[in-house]
């Protein structure tokens, strides 16, 4: 499932990329907050900004504490940075206080 997600989100086809991401997930693959990270990418990216948003929570859930948030953010920030299309390309930045849950601050 993770090829053909990678596969379908590099021919633009983010809605498909992301059935088959929750095809990853649901072989095994949803205690790993980037295979959710990954959904939420491209939720996003196909416009679904609710489930984007929810698919952030479950990643955010599974980190193992402050530091793999800071990497959750991170990692949201390089796909950015490297053109991710959507909301979150455009107009978020994500910053994490681990005591009062996201936020999302326009540039």
């Amino acid at each position: 499932y993770h090829l053909l997600a990678r596969a379908l989100e590099a021919q633009g086809l983010y809605e498909e990329a992301a059935d088959a991401r929750r095809g990853s997930i649901r072989h095994g693959e949803g205690e790993h907050w980037e295979q959710w990270g990954w959904l939420a990418l491209m939720e996003f990216a196909s416009g679904d900004t609710i489930e984007a948003l929810r698919a952030l929570d479950s990643a955010r859930v599974r980190a193992d504490g402050p530091e793999e948030i800071r990497q959750i953010d991170s990692f949201f920030l390089a796909q950015r940075r490297e053109g991710v299309p959507g909301p979150l390309a455009d107009s978020a930045n994500i910053s994490q206080n681990p005591t009062s849950g996201p936020t999302y601050e326009p540039q």
